[in-house]
């Protein structure tokens, strides 16, 4: 009736076949339309008609029965258990409800006991990792991997090599490389369990500049999240992943860029919408004078947190909690649980 209304000035039948063609109806519906607007027709409602409230309750409790009874399942599956005694399409809206505030109610508790570091300056800790960005033209088997280096304190994209993929000698050259770009090592080397960074010509490497290496937990990759989210973002901006298909020459020029886009322009909510490059100039470097004292102290306490644990998993966390220990007292670092300040166990006297 809208249109109706709209047509009641005497359109020519050009006009009229353009208006058609763009609501994709008959010339002769809109010329109904138009007499119904002319003999003051009520508007009709558009759309199914609403269910009454009753109904939205009863739904609301069989939907959240059935849900719990099959162990959230998809609508369909609660359609069926339910036999037709509620539409489909407020099964589908309950369903999605249901979810929705159980999701909610997961990442509130996650948020509860979620322990978080912030980086306090720049070249303290680097993450690095590799992800694969796509295959060569016309091969099944060679597939393109990007090695990403982030600085924890500024997030900014410090290191990155894209290429075939990386053994140690490749890791090596990109740790020398952004080392002498950034005028020094960082105080902490944070990596995942690949073999490429656990070879130990790369450990000999950062010993030798005195750089502690701080281990993730086997598939743990929120032990290194700031980095996982930088390749996350890079391959976003990039528009590269899996099922790309391109040169190396073209994923290198791809990813070099999206580095340079986000460095210069992302605005980052957590660091007061600063960028990276921003961070990079604001944030102060740790004292030269302080690595000796600190990887010393580092070492030793990880080596002695090692002696009374009894598995493996329990002797890489009292050593990641040593790590962050040390950084907490040298001021590079602050830690916080469920938004209140964090208190180490070790720090804890009974």
């Amino acid at each position: 009736m809208k249109v109706g209304h709209s047509l009641l000035m005497e359109p020519s039948r050009g006009q009229l076949g353009v208006v058609a063609r763009c609501l994709e109806v008959d010339p002769k519906t809109l010329w109904n339309w138009r007499r119904e607007a002319q003999c003051g027709a009520p508007e009709k409602k558009i759309g199914r008609p609403t269910h009454s409230v009753e109904i939205h309750r009863q739904a609301l409790w069989k939907v959240g029965r059935e849900l719990r009874r099959q162990g959230y399942p998809g609508w369909r599956a609660v359609s069926a258990g339910l036999m037709g005694s509620t539409p489909d399409r407020l099964i589908q809206l309950y369903v999605r409800k249901y979810k929705e505030r159980r999701e909610w109610r997961r990442k509130k508790r996650i948020l509860l006991h979620q322990i978080r570091v912030e980086v306090l300056a720049r070249d303290v800790i680097w993450g690095q990792d590799g992800a694969h960005v796509g295959r060569v033209l016309d091969d099944e088997e060679d597939g393109i991997e990007s090695q990403v280096l982030r600085d924890r304190g500024s997030l900014s994209v410090i290191g990155l090599r894209t290429g075939e993929a990386a053994d140690h000698e490749d890791v090596i050259e990109l740790l020398e490389k952004t080392a002498q770009q950034r005028l020094g090592h960082p105080l902490v080397y944070c990596r995942d369990n690949g073999s490429i960074y656990h070879h130990e010509e790369v450990l000999k490497y950062l010993a030798d500049r005195q750089v502690i290496v701080l281990r993730s937990l086997p598939r743990t990759p929120e032990h290194n999240g700031a980095t996982e989210c930088s390749i996350g973002e890079l391959k976003d901006v990039a528009e590269l992943g899996k099922g790309c298909r391109l040169s190396v020459s073209e994923a290198k020029i791809k990813m070099d860029q999206a580095a340079k886009t986000l460095n210069k322009n992302r605005m980052r909510a957590s660091k007061g919408l600063k960028t990276s490059e921003e961070l990079d100039e604001k944030l102060a470097r740790p004292e030269i004078s302080k690595r000796d004292s600190f990887y010393q102290l580092c070492k030793a306490r990880m080596n002695a947190a090692l002696v009374s644990q009894k598995t493996v998993r329990a002797g890489r966390l009292a050593e990641r909690e040593e790590v962050f220990r040390t950084l907490e007292e040298f001021g590079l670092i602050k830690r916080t649980r469920g938004g209140l300040p964090y208190v180490s166990k070790s720090e804890i006297i009974l």
